[in-house]
């Protein structure tokens, strides 16, 4: 097992350079095919399931009706909270495999997740306009870590409980 210190270095040096990364990808990619493709447009379905009667319109990176207007930009679209989730991971002394199956099951529930937010902000911006910031800004991204902080806790668990019974196996 890595030390703290060790954990803390590696967990901020994945941190910083996926953050990095993430800022070298042009705006109108992220707008006109990341944000449209991948989040908006999941989100228009859904919206259209929930209440037809929406008449919801994807236009790049917004999700429009005439109720409501949300625009996806950077922060909006659930990478930093990713990003948390997958440096931890990473900085865990787990095998590769066990690591990647941990940030492929994180990433898809930052994926839902967000989805999700994003879903439940179309309605309260269509419907409930004075509650939109303080949840956007305080209560659902302090809902999201505390549902990745679990992701977490309980994979970890689980793979020290493994690492546990392969080590009594062995014995």
């Amino acid at each position: 097992m890595k030390s703290t210190r060790g954990f803390i270095s590696v967990f901020s040096a994945v941190y910083l350079v996926l953050h990095v990364a993430y800022l070298q990808v042009p705006t109108p990619f992220l707008v006109e095919v990341a944000y449209h493709y991948a989040i908006v447009q999941p989100a228009a379905v859904m919206v259209a399931w929930i209440a037809p009667g929406e008449a919801v319109q994807v236009v790049d990176n917004q999700l429009r009706s005439a109720g409501a207007a949300l625009e996806i930009v950077r922060g909006c679209d659930g990478a930093g909270l990713l990003f948390l989730l997958l440096a931890a991971i990473v900085a865990v002394d787990a095998s590769p495999g066990r690591k990647l199956g941990a940030a492929i099951g994180g990433g898809v529930m930052v994926f839902a997740l967000n989805e999700l937010r994003i879903v439940g902000l179309y309605f309260v911006a269509a419907y409930h306009h004075t509650l939109f910031v303080p949840l956007h800004v305080y209560f659902i991204p302090m809902l999201e870590i505390l549902a990745c902080a679990a992701y977490f806790a309980w994979w970890l668990n689980r793979w020290s409980a493994a690492e546990d019974h392969a080590d009594a196996a062995r014995d």
